[in-house]
Protein backbone atom coordinates (compact mmCIF):
# COMPACT_ATOMS: atom_id res chain seq x y z
CA UNK A 1 0.00 0.00 0.00
CA UNK A 2 1.65 3.40 -1.11
CA UNK A 3 0.54 6.39 1.73
CA UNK A 4 0.42 9.56 -0.37
CA UNK A 5 1.78 12.27 2.04
CA UNK A 6 1.79 15.60 0.67
CA UNK A 7 5.86 15.40 1.23
CA UNK A 8 5.35 12.45 -2.12
CA UNK A 9 2.92 15.00 -3.94
CA UNK A 10 5.98 17.77 -3.18
CA UNK A 11 8.81 15.78 -4.34
CA UNK A 12 6.33 13.96 -7.28
CA UNK A 13 6.30 18.15 -8.56
CA UNK A 14 10.06 18.76 -7.94
CA UNK A 15 10.40 15.63 -10.14
CA UNK A 16 8.21 16.66 -12.47
CA UNK A 17 10.17 20.33 -12.46
CA UNK A 18 13.16 18.77 -12.74
CA UNK A 19 12.21 16.67 -15.82
CA UNK A 20 11.23 19.90 -17.73
CA UNK A 21 14.12 21.84 -16.13
CA UNK A 22 16.26 19.18 -17.94
CA UNK A 23 14.88 18.90 -21.32
CA UNK A 24 15.04 23.15 -21.56
CA UNK A 25 18.64 22.35 -20.65
CA UNK A 26 19.58 19.99 -23.45
CA UNK A 27 18.95 16.77 -20.98
CA UNK A 28 22.07 17.82 -18.47
CA UNK A 29 21.78 17.30 -14.83
CA UNK A 30 19.84 19.94 -12.99
CA UNK A 31 21.77 21.52 -10.30
CA UNK A 32 19.10 21.76 -7.34
CA UNK A 33 19.83 24.00 -4.23
CA UNK A 34 17.93 23.48 -1.35
CA UNK A 35 17.77 26.37 1.68
CA UNK A 36 16.37 24.77 4.88
CA UNK A 37 15.21 27.01 7.72
CA UNK A 38 16.76 25.08 10.03
CA UNK A 39 19.53 22.88 10.62
CA UNK A 40 20.23 19.28 8.71
CA UNK A 41 20.04 18.21 13.52
CA UNK A 42 16.66 18.63 13.02
CA UNK A 43 13.78 16.05 12.21
CA UNK A 44 12.20 17.52 9.94
CA UNK A 45 14.99 18.59 7.77
CA UNK A 46 16.20 15.18 7.63
CA UNK A 47 13.39 13.66 6.28
CA UNK A 48 12.68 15.91 3.26
CA UNK A 49 16.44 15.49 3.10
CA UNK A 50 16.11 11.57 2.64
CA UNK A 51 13.19 12.45 0.44
CA UNK A 52 14.75 14.26 -2.12
CA UNK A 53 18.40 12.91 -2.30
CA UNK A 54 15.84 9.23 -2.61
CA UNK A 55 14.12 11.12 -5.64
CA UNK A 56 16.45 14.01 -6.90
CA UNK A 57 20.25 11.76 -6.94
CA UNK A 58 22.18 10.73 -8.32
CA UNK A 59 20.68 12.03 -11.62
CA UNK A 60 20.65 15.96 -10.17
CA UNK A 61 23.17 17.41 -8.43
CA UNK A 62 21.37 18.59 -5.09
CA UNK A 63 23.33 20.95 -2.50
CA UNK A 64 21.91 22.34 0.77
CA UNK A 65 22.05 25.55 2.62
CA UNK A 66 21.80 25.79 6.46
CA UNK A 67 20.08 29.03 7.58
CA UNK A 68 19.65 27.73 10.87
CA UNK A 69 16.79 30.00 12.39
CA UNK A 70 15.95 27.29 14.58
CA UNK A 71 18.89 28.25 17.45
CA UNK A 72 20.42 31.19 15.82
CA UNK A 73 18.54 34.78 17.41
CA UNK A 74 16.13 36.89 14.97
CA UNK A 75 18.76 39.31 14.85
CA UNK A 76 21.04 37.00 12.46
CA UNK A 77 18.14 35.69 10.38
CA UNK A 78 18.72 38.58 6.98
CA UNK A 79 22.79 37.99 7.24
CA UNK A 80 21.85 34.24 6.51
CA UNK A 81 19.88 35.32 3.87
CA UNK A 82 22.41 36.73 2.25
CA UNK A 83 24.69 34.01 2.74
CA UNK A 84 22.23 31.61 1.44
CA UNK A 85 21.34 34.19 -1.30
CA UNK A 86 25.49 34.75 -1.99
CA UNK A 87 25.78 30.58 -2.09
CA UNK A 88 22.61 30.60 -4.89
CA UNK A 89 24.29 33.09 -7.02
CA UNK A 90 27.53 31.26 -6.98
CA UNK A 91 26.16 27.72 -7.59
CA UNK A 92 23.50 28.99 -11.06
CA UNK A 93 20.74 26.46 -9.78
CA UNK A 94 18.42 25.56 -12.47
CA UNK A 95 16.03 25.02 -9.58
CA UNK A 96 15.51 26.10 -5.70
CA UNK A 97 13.64 24.55 -3.25
CA UNK A 98 13.17 26.99 -0.10
CA UNK A 99 12.15 24.30 2.93
CA UNK A 100 9.77 25.99 5.56
CA UNK A 101 8.66 29.36 6.32
CA UNK A 102 11.89 31.41 7.29
CA UNK A 103 13.16 30.24 4.37
CA UNK A 104 10.28 31.82 1.99
CA UNK A 105 9.79 34.76 4.10
CA UNK A 106 13.65 35.82 3.70
CA UNK A 107 14.21 34.82 0.15
CA UNK A 108 11.23 34.68 -2.04
CA UNK A 109 11.97 38.24 -3.25
CA UNK A 110 15.07 37.98 -4.32
CA UNK A 111 14.16 34.51 -5.96
CA UNK A 112 10.96 35.76 -7.70
CA UNK A 113 12.96 38.69 -9.26
CA UNK A 114 15.58 36.55 -10.72
CA UNK A 115 14.58 33.66 -13.83
CA UNK A 116 15.48 30.68 -11.36
CA UNK A 117 12.51 28.49 -10.81
CA UNK A 118 11.42 27.85 -7.07
CA UNK A 119 9.75 25.19 -5.24
CA UNK A 120 8.26 25.71 -1.73
CA UNK A 121 8.37 22.88 0.37
CA UNK A 122 6.54 23.04 4.35
CA UNK A 123 5.56 26.16 4.14
CA UNK A 124 2.69 26.59 6.94
CA UNK A 125 1.23 30.17 5.87
CA UNK A 126 -0.07 31.78 2.93
CA UNK A 127 3.24 33.76 1.67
Amino acid sequence: MIQITSLNINLHCVALLLCLVSLSQNANAAKVIVIESYHHGYQWDQEYYRAINDTLSPLHGVSYFEMDTKRLPKEQFAERADLAWKYIQSQAPQLVILADDNAVNLLHQRLNDSLIPVVYLGVNMNP
